[in-house]
C-alpha cells in the first residue's frame, strides 16, 4: 500500500509532490498557490526561518486517507511518523493538503504558518493559539457571522490531542477554529500586528506566553475531561472533586456520550437556579426536574474556599450528594436513564460545554458555566462507600 501511493506522487517542483491524478492546470494552481502562500505569511509573521517543508498534494480521497488518514484534514506531518489511520510515513518535516481546489492558497499559509510556529517555539503555544493565527492569517475558513463559540473556552483546548479530539466531532469544527481565529483577531485589532511579531520573538526567549497574550481571569480553570466505557445505564458510579468557587453558579460535572457535551449528556452535579449545590441522576426520559433524582444540599457552599463534594450511585438508588467527607442529601433514583455499558462516556470538570447548552436535559441545573475552579477529579464504575469519601475529603 505505502509503495503504491509514492509510486501515485509525483514530484512537481523540489519540495512537492502532487497526485498523479492532478492536471497540468492544477498543478500550476498549486506552485503559484505555494508562492503566494509562502509570500503572504512572511508579511504577516516576519521572514520565514523554518526549513522549507515537503509539501504533499492530494486529490483524490485514496490518496488522501492514506496520506492523512480517515478524518481527511489537511495537516502538519512529522518525520517517521505517520498520522493515525493513514499509511504514509513522512520521510521529513512535511505538509499535507487534501485538495487542489480554489482555496488552496489560504490552506498552504495555515499548514505553513504551523510550521514556521513550531519552529520558533516547539513548546509555548497553546493549540488554539496555533490555530486560531493559522486562521487568522490565513483566513482558510469562512466565518460568517459571529461572534463564534464553539467551545465555552478556548483555553480548555491548549494541547494538541484535546483540540484534534474536540474539532474532529461533527459541527465542532467551523465555529472552533472561527472562535480561535476571532480571539487572535480582537488581540491584534488592541494591540496592533507589529505587537503580534514582538509576541512571537518573546515567547521564542522564553516568555511566558500568558504573560504577553494576557493571562485568562483567574477564576477561569483549565476544563479537566475524563472518560470510561464502563458508565451506562444499570451500572453503579461515583465521582468526587474538590471545589472553589467563585460564586455558587453553573454546572460542575457534565456527562455525554462524545467530547462535545451533545447526544446523550445531563448535568449531573451543579448549581440550581437558586444557587444550592445539586447532584441528580435521570432516571427516565425527559428534561425536567422530575425525571431526575435530585438531591440538594440543605446548605451553601463556601465561595472563596475549597470544599469537596461527591455524588454516588448505585441501581435502585437513592442518588447520594456528600459535601467535606459527610453526606449532604439523597434522593430516590431507581434507575440511570443513560446509553447501556460499552460506548465511552464523557466528564466534564468545571464546565458546561457550549456544544450542549441547547441540547442536553439539565433537570433541576441550569446551563451556565461553573464559575470557580476544580481539582483532584475522580470518576468511579462502583458507587463509593462513606468512608472512602470521608477519606478523600480529609486529602487536598
Amino acid at each position: 500500500m505505502l509503495a503504491a501511493l509514492v509510486l501515485a506522487l509525483t514530484p512537481l517542483a523540489p519540495d512537492v509532490l502532487v497526485d498523479e491524478a492532478t492536471t497540468p492546470a492544477e498543478r500550476e494552481h498549486v506552485l503559484a498557490s505555494i508562492a503566494e502562500a509562502r509570500k503572504d505569511l512572511a508579511a504577516a509573521i516576519g521572514p520565514l526561518e523554518a526549513e522549507e517543508p515537503l509539501k504533499i498534494f492530494c486529490k483524490t480521497k485514496e490518496c488522501g486517507r492514506a496520506v492523512v488518514g480517515p478524518t481527511l484534514r489537511s495537516c502538519v506531518l512529522n518525520p517517521g511518523w505517520p498520522v493515525p489511520g493513514a499509511t504514509y510515513v513522512p520521510p521529513r518535516k512535511a505538509i499535507a493538503l487534501v485538495h487542489v481546489g480554489e482555496r488552496l492558497k489560504s490552506d498552504v499559509e495555515h499548514e505553513l504558518t504551523h510550521v514556521e510556529l513550531y519552529h520558533r517555539v516547539p513548546r509555548g503555544f497553546p493549540e488554539w493559539f496555533h490555530e486560531g493565527i493559522a486562521t487568522y492569517v490565513s483566513d482558510n475558513i469562512r466565518c460568517d457571522g459571529g461572534p463564534h463559540r464553539g467551545v465555552d473556552d478556548l483555553w480548555r483546548l491548549s494541547d494538541g490531542p484535546a483540540w484534534r479530539e474536540y474539532t474532529d466531532y461533527r459541527n465542532a469544527l467551523v465555529p472552533t477554529y472561527c472562535q480561535a481565529k476571532e480571539d487572535v483577531a480582537a488581540w491584534v485589532q488592541r494591540h496592533g500586528r507589529d505587537k503580534l511579531i514582538e509576541l512571537l520573538k518573546a515567547v521564542r526567549a522564553g516568555a511566558s506566553f500568558e504573560a504577553e497574550y494576557g493571562h485568562p481571569p483567574a477564576r477561569r480553570t483549565t476544563v479537566v475531561m475524563s472518560s470510561t466505557t464502563e458508565l451506562g445505564a444499570g451500572r453503579p458510579f461515583s465521582l468526587a472533586l474538590w471545589v472553589m468557587p467563585v460564586s455558587a453558579s453553573g454546572v460542575v460535572t457534565h456527562l455525554s456520550d462524545n467530547p462535545i457535551g451533545t447526544g446523550w449528556c445531563t448535568p449531573v452535579l451543579g448549581f440550581d437556579a437558586s444557587h444550592r449545590l445539586v447532584a441528580q441522576v435521570p432516571f427516565n426520559e425527559g428534561p425536567d426536574a422530575s425525571h431526575y433524582g435530585v438531591a440538594v444540599a440543605p446548605k451553601p457552599i463556601a465561595t472563596g474556599a475549597w470544599t469537596h463534594v461527591a455524588l454516588t450511585w448505585a441501581p435502585g438508588g437513592p442518588v447520594k450528594l456528600y459535601v467535606n467527607g459527610a453526606k449532604a442529601a439523597e434522593a430516590p433514583a431507581p434507575t440511570f436513564y443513560a446509553p447501556p455499558p460499552g460506548p465511552r462516556v464523557y466528564a466534564t470538570w468545571g464546565s458546561y460545554n457550549l456544544g450542549g447548552i441547547d441540547a442536553c436535559w439539565v433537570g433541576a441545573l441550569t446551563h451556565e458555566h461553573f464559575d470557580g475552579v476544580t481539582a483532584v477529579q475522580q470518576l468511579f464504575d462502583r458507587e463509593l462507600s462513606a468512608a472512602e469519601i470521608a477519606h478523600f475529603a480529609a486529602r487536598l
